[in-house]
C-alpha cells in the first residue's frame, strides 16, 4: 500500500498529497516527527540505518522518526515510529521544532523526547544495530561524522538549549 503525505509549504501550509516514493525522489518538502529516547541513566539509543537505505545509509540517527502521514498529526506520527522502529509505547513530551533541508531531503519536523527504561525491539528491516550511549559518547558519535547530518544538527540544538537551562 502507498504510503501518503502531505507536500507542505515553509508555513506548513498543506499544497497537495502525494505519495512517499513523489516526495522522496523529488526532495518535496514535507512533515517529520521524531523523538529522543533517553533512559533514566541519562543514557541516549542511538540506531544504525540499514545498508539499504536511499538516505545515509550506514549513519547513526536517534530515538525514531520519520514522516508524517497524510491527516495524521505530529505526535501522532512520532508515537507510531517510535512503536514500529523500537516497539516503544509510552507519553511522548515535545520538545522543539526543527527544520532541515538539503540536496537529498526537506522536512519540517517536531521533536520529541522520552525517558524509557524497558526493553527495545529494533525494527532489523529498519536498522543493522542499536545501542545505548552516554552523553560523552554521543558527542564522539558527532566529532567523528557518524550521524546522519540531519541528527547531527537537532541534537546539537538540544544540547545547546540544554545547556542554557
Amino acid at each position: 500500500m502507498t504510503e501518503l503525505m502531505e507536500v507542505i509549504d515553509d508555513n506548513l501550509n498543506v499544497l497537495r498529497i502525494a505519495p512517499r516514493e513523489e516526495i522522496m525522489e523529488k526532495n518535496l518538502k514535507h512533515k517529520g516527527a521524531i523523538v529522543i529516547v533517553k533512559d533514566s541513566k541519562n543514557r541516549f539509543y542511538l540506531h544504525q540505518r540499514k545498508h539499504t537505505k536511499k538516505i545515509y545509509p550506514l549513519k547513526w540517527g536517534i530515538g525514531a522518526g520519520g514522516g508524517v502521514k497524510a491527516g495524521e498529526s505530529s505526535y501522532e506520527a512520532a508515537k507510531r515510529e517510535l512503536n514500529e522502529e523500537l516497539g516503544i509505547e509510552k507519553d511522548i513530551k515535545f520538545l522543539m521544532n526543527f527544520s532541515y533541508k538539503c540536496n537529498i531531503d526537506d522536512y519540517i519536523a517536531k521533536i520529541y523526547i522520552v525517558v524509557y527504561d524497558g526493553k527495545i525491539k529494533l525494527d532489523e528491516e529498519e536498522c543493522e544495530q542499536g545501542k545505548w550511549v552516554s552523553l560523552d559518547e554521543l558527542k564522539q558519535f558527532i566529532q567523528e561524522g557518524l550521524l546522519c547530518p540531519d541528527t547531527e544538527l537537532f541534537i546539537k540544538k538540544y544540547l545547546k538549549e540544554l545547556i542554557k537551562k
